[in-house]
């Protein structure tokens, strides 16, 4: 059985489908609770129902949630497609989560820009809570940078401002959301990463996951006096996230900051091999030029990101239009082509994955929606030019020289020395026969 949030379906013993034509109404409630609370479902797989949806195939499984695309046949009218993202029960045991879930996916639901996904439904059926979107054809940004990194490049600089700028003006539509009574939303992303970021083979960005993982967060809070549990990624968390001050859309954008870093530096800037020391990363390391790391950037390219990942919000741009209105200044200095995304793609899927990464369950070429944060082993650089990004800076090598250069070397170092000694025995020679002859007249006299 399907309920929305707490509200008992219409029809007794069917399942309730609000039309994906648009989002739910304004005045739907949602801080009801279930008399029955979920129970531990079954695993699913193609074929299974799970309410009025038909399960098609599951396109993604991480620690929080597993994605499934899937048809509604009882919807009159052509067969669409849609995603169904549906929530672990197991990360769901607190109360309180479903009252923070329901009213973050109902204020998704609100949202209407061409950069973020659509939320077209939201509720648990049978024990499982799930948000409806739309299916997306494309890559996520994570899937991307790391086919990119495994060969030694980064994005081009362009491209990667082009996406950062998407992603701004999509946070910015969030940020200044109003509800229907004109009260602001105060919506704050909360986990801007890669994985989050969807890149549509047909050209355009959107971004996925509003709110998911504030709801997370809150289900995941200790009691009273306990340590702090942080939920999302950890390395692209804004400094005030991790140390559990308040939060405000300045936090996305330091977060929108870091994966425009690493975009264009081709490496991860925070992320270490524990949790406890990417979280001091985050807080305290350097954070270099991203011109330190690799050719090419210009210096207009390092003073934007400079200002959007300082660790101080009120040193950061005051909004994510602002921010956005930067990368387009940056733009129209380096333009780039309105298909640079599916020409990225083209090239991509023409080049070779290297052997390496031929058995990783990261490797796949295609994910429509991507929750899993594990970040696979980073490949060794490579020099030259790539045709997928710019190459990144290898460290500087040893010199190596020849035996015969080096024995070259060692006779022209004899043979200045011993020049040298030559010229000093002939300097000193007269003088001492100078000397000598002194002495001859001083004891005949």
């Amino acid at each position: 059985m399907l309920v929305l949030c707490g509200i008992p379906p219409r029809i007794p013993g069917k399942a309730h489908w609000k039309s994906p034509s648009g989002a739910p109404a304004a005045g739907d409630a949602v801080s009801s609770t279930t008399n029955d609370p979920p129970q531990i479902p079954g695993s699913l797989r193609p074929g299974d129902r799970f309410g009025r949806f038909q399960l098609l195939e599951r396109i993604a499984k991480g620690g929080m949630a597993e994605v499934f695309r899937v048809i509604a046949p009882d919807i009159p009218g052509p067969e669409r497609v849609f995603v169904v993202k549906r929530i672990r029960p197991d990360k769901t045991d607190s109360p309180k989560f479903v009252q923070m879930f329901c009213e973050e996916a109902r204020i998704t639901a609100l949202l209407h820009h061409p950069n973020i996904v659509r939320v077209f439904d939201f509720g648990h059926i049978d024990g499982a809570y799930f948000m409806v979107m739309e299916d997306l054809v494309g890559k996520d940004l994570s899937t991307v940078m790391r086919a990119v990194r495994a060969r030694g490049s980064a994005l081009p600089p362009s491209l990667a401002v082009l996406v950062a700028r998407e992603v701004a003006r999509a946070l910015h539509h969030a940020h200044t959301l109003e509800l229907p009574d004109g009260t602001p939303a105060g919506v704050v992303h909360r986990d801007v990463t890669p994985s989050n970021i969807m890149l549509l083979t047909a050209g355009g960005v959107k971004i996925l996951d509003f709110g998911i993982a504030k709801a997370a967060a809150l289900a995941r809070r200790p009691e009273a006096g306990g340590p702090p549990r942080l939920a999302g990624k950890l390395s692209y968390m804004s400094p005030e996230l991790v140390r559990g001050a308040a939060v405000d859309h300045r936090s996305d954008i330091f977060s929108l900051g870091v994966v425009l870093w690493e975009m264009v530096a081709g490496e991860r800037l925070f992320k270490a091999d524990d949790e406890s020391q990417t979280l001091h990363n985050v807080l305290m390391q350097p954070i270099a030029a991203p011109s330190r790391r690799r050719d090419g950037i210009p210096a207009l390219l390092d003073t934007i990101v400079a200002r959007a990942v300082e660790r101080e919000p009120a040193n950061r741009y005051d909004t994510a239009e602002a921010f956005a209105n930067e990368l387009d200044r940056f733009l129209s200095e380096m333009p780039t082509s309105d298909q640079a995304i599916p020409n990225l793609f083209e090239e991509l899927s023409s080049a070779a994955p290297p052997a390496s990464d031929a058995s990783s369950p990261n490797s796949s070429p295609i994910a429509v929606v991507t929750i899993s944060e594990e970040e696979a082993p980073r490949p060794a650089r490579i020099t030259g030019r790539s045709a997928l990004g710019y190459p990144t800076i290898a460290p500087p090598q040893p010199p190596q020289i020849r035996l015969p250069t080096l024995i070259g070397i060692f006779l022209m170092v004899v043979a200045v020395t011993v020049t040298v000694g030559r010229v000093v025995i002939r300097f000193h020679a007269p003088a001492a026969g100078q000397s000598s002859s002194a002495r001859s007249v001083s004891t005949s006299k």
